[in-house]
Formats: C-alpha cells, sequence, structure tokens
C-alpha cells in the first residue's frame, strides 16, 4: 500500500508491506501455515468437489493426483469421514510430499486412510486400473466356478 506521509511540511509517500494470513489457515510458527481441513482453500477446489457433492453416495474409495500442499485430500478426509475408508494420494515428486508434510500439516499415517505413491500419475491410473480389471476377471471366473458347482450339484 502506499500511503501519503507528511515529513518537514512535505507529503511523500511511503510503501509499507502487508501480508495477511489466509481465513482457512493457523500460523503453527514462523515456518508453518497449517490449513484448515474443513474447508476448501483454493478456488479452484470447489469445482474439483461439486462432481462427489452431487454423486448419490458418498466414497469409499478416492484417487488424487498430484498432491501439492495436500489441502484437497486433508479436506475430502474430513467432508467424507464417515465413508472414505481409502484415499490413494499420487505425486511424482519426493520433494513437494517433503514439504506438504513439513508446512501444510499433511498426514499420511495410518490412521488418517490417506496412502502416498510417489510415482508418475498416468503410470499409477494405468497399473491400477490393470490389477482392478485382473482382480475382476479372477472373481468371475471363481463365481462361474461356483455356479458350475451348484449346477452339478443340483442335477444329483
Amino acid at each position: 500500500k502506499k500511503q501519503p506521509q507528511k515529513q518537514g511540511g512535505q507529503e511523500q509517500e511511503q510503501t509499507t508491506t502487508t501480508t495477511t494470513t489466509p481465513a482457512a489457515a493457523t500460523v503453527v510458527d514462523d515456518d508453518a501455515l497449517v490449513p484448515d481441513t474443513t474447508v476448501l482453500c483454493s478456488e479452484y477446489q470447489p469445482v474439483m468437489m461439486a462432481a462427489v457433492a452431487i454423486a448419490p453416495k458418498q466414497p469409499a474409495r478416492a484417487l488424487v493426483v498430484g498432491v501439492g500442499g495436500g489441502t484437497l485430500p486433508m479436506y475430502m478426509r474430513f467432508a467424507f469421514a464417515g465413508s472414505l475408508h481409502h484415499l490413494d494420494a499420487v505425486e511424482l515428486d519426493p520433494v513437494v510430499m517433503d514439504l506438504a508434510r513439513k508446512y501444510f500439516g499433511f498426514r499420511d499415517d495410518a490412521s488418517s486412510g490417506v496412502h502416498v505413491h510417489v510415482t508418475d500419475g498416468h503410470a499409477f491410473v494405468v497399473d491400477r486400473a490393470r490389477a482392478v480389471r485382473e482382480q475382476k476377471d479372477q472373481d468371475g471366473e471363481e463365481a462361474e466356478a461356483e455356479d458350475d458347482y451348484d449346477d452339478d450339484s443340483k442335477k444329483q
């Protein structure tokens, strides 16, 4: 801000710097700013959450690709605490994860239900899709085998 100041009878402009703390954050110490995980703190996050908000049921599992400061995964753990049991958070850069934990209060311990994967997001999604498809194929084969067994036992 530039404010006029009178000094020695003459008006001079003086520049002052004002820093503000986001309404959704708490200053822990000089080095850390911990976001309030009960609110969405970026302009784009409500848009990202809109699809989840209108879904017919709350999610049991979720995937966030690109963790950044970790505010979105932490908000999701709060907002869907009753239903969200497993959240995969994928981040390519381990330094980003370290910064999220140190400066933004990101938690990925066993009690949080958040599972961090430091890897390429695309590769993670492809691998996860393959694993799910293989599990469904295996479950389908087991179901068919049970049906065959039930059919045979009915014939006797």
